[in-house]
């Protein structure tokens, strides 16, 4: 059970369905001679390993005779004979929120000496490449090396591995384990800064979907509560941990940027932008519960109701009245 909205009494019925959470038992399957593809999937030269797709709808999507078939004629690459590490799929390999929620926490299952003997299997993307790196680096995590899986066209890559330990996902594609959230966390320090602001709003510029639309309005009760605009959209990974490590209260429409509430001091507050009445999940809520830092929403007004603000989502109008009353509570 997550620690509450400090606002939840505002909004019990949009709040009600994430006050528990179910997380599933942590499975760890050693497989020999499998193939796997660059979103996850694993294969045998008989059946797909279900465990491996993150969407069981998708199941039918894949084929091992395919598998089979493009080894056989040199198309999959086989791996030198080394002790492989799998933890990724198609949601955790390229995206900053799921890499956080989905496969940072599956590494501190094992220890440095255990980590340091196997090499970790990671598509070969461009966060993959050059964010993943900074990120293990940055929680310790030192596997013997990163081998990427590429794509191969409009086709998806696979490689063929001798031995390989597997973690399917721990937890629903839009929920957090938060023990292992919590794990993760204390292996953070980052560092602390007196001239760092202390009121951050996360400011989206370079987007064409979940658009503030009452941006100056909103803004301008900002500037009178203290905050200061940051644009992380090209901001530096180690600048962005930088400024929300240092911030009382981080604030800003629900996307990628709000998975830095991990970062955050415990006791701080995060304060998430959310259309009211249609959502997936409670991704930043409840890893700001897991972080120990608090969480708030403001609500907004949709620009096409029949659109989530999940994913490629809809645009808001912000209620301002109901933004002064969440930070009066918090600032006071």
């Amino acid at each position: 059970m997550p620690k509450l909205p400090l606002n939840y009494d505002d909004a019990k019925d949009f709040f009600e369905d994430g006050v528990r959470v179910t997380t599933k038992d942590v499975e760890q399957y050693k497989l020999t001679n499998v193939f796997v593809g660059a979103t996850g999937v694993i294969y045998t030269p008989f059946q797909v390993l279900s465990e491996s797709i993150v969407d069981e709808k998708h199941h039918g999507n894949y084929s091992p005779k395919a598998a089979v078939k493009d080894f056989l004629k040199g198309r999959i690459k086989l791996l030198p004979n080394e002790n492989y590490l799998h933890v990724f799929d198609h949601w955790s390999a390229n995206n900053h929120y799921h890499f956080h929620a989905d496969l940072l926490p599956k590494l501190t299952l094992f220890t440095p000496q255990e980590l340091a003997g196997l090499v970790l299997l990671l598509p070969d993307s461009f966060y993959s490449r050059k964010v993943a790196p900074e990120l293990l680096k940055l929680f310790n995590f030192k596997p013997k090396a990163i081998e990427y899986i590429h794509y191969r066209d409009s086709n998806r890559g696979k490689v063929f591995v001798r031995n390989c330990l597997f973690i399917p996902k721990l937890t629903e594609s839009h929920e957090n384990h938060t023990i292992l959230i919590e794990k993760l966390k204390q292996t953070l320090q980052p560092a602390q800064e007196e001239n760092s602001p202390k009121r951050v709003y996360l400011k989206r510029e370079d987007t064409s979907f979940r658009i503030l639309l009452n941006a100056k309005e909103v803004e301008s009760v900002l500037e009178s509560f203290g905050f200061t605009p940051v644009p992380f959209d090209n901001l530096p990974l180690k600048d962005q941990i930088r400024t929300v490590a240092n911030a009382d209260i981080l604030l800003g429409m629900h996307g990628a940027g709000l998975t830095n509430v991990l970062y955050m001091r415990k006791d701080s507050h995060l304060v998430e932008f959310r259309r009211d009445g249609k959502h997936f999940g409670h991704l930043y809520w409840h890893m700001a519960s897991a972080a120990g830092v608090n969480y708030s929403a403001v609500f907004g007004e949709p620009d096409n109701p029949n659109l989530a603000l999940e994913g490629i989502g809809c645009n808001l109008s912000l209620d301002v009245e109901h933004l002064k009353r969440v930070l009066e509570r918090i600032c006071k």
